[in-house]
């Protein structure tokens, strides 16, 4: 398992209430596919630490989305929610800054196509 305990810590601090047993479990899987994610589009073994805000932003989304996983959006009495479909999407040119900073990368100097 990828998530820690500061990665909880951080997850239950910025969806602002204390985590039942049940969502931590949830926010647990949350953090690591999102780690697995950004590791698989990144070709390296080790996630970065310097990338948490990232998977911070993707757990605050899912969680968000809990219940509604596969809808664009919802409306009800008034209020409206539009939903990302590929919640690290934003993140690509960050992601690609990120690798083009690496040095001894097997993908130095190499462009990635995100889309």
């Amino acid at each position: 398992m990828l998530a820690t305990d500061e990665d909880l810590k951080r997850a239950s601090t910025m969806i602002g209430v204390e985590l039942s047993d049940k969502d931590q479990e949830r926010v647990k899987q949350y953090i690591d596919n999102a780690k697995n994610m950004i590791l698989t589009l990144l070709g390296v073994e080790e996630f970065p630490d310097k990338l948490n805000y990232i998977v911070d932003d993707v757990v605050l989304a899912k969680f968000n989305k809990f219940h509604n996983e596969g809808m664009n959006s919802i409306s009800e009495e008034g209020l409206s929610i539009t939903f990302e479909q590929d919640e690290l999407k934003k993140y690509y040119p960050i992601l690609q800054s990120w690798l083009d900073n690496q040095e001894n990368q097997a993908t130095n100097g190499k462009a990635i196509g995100w889309e």
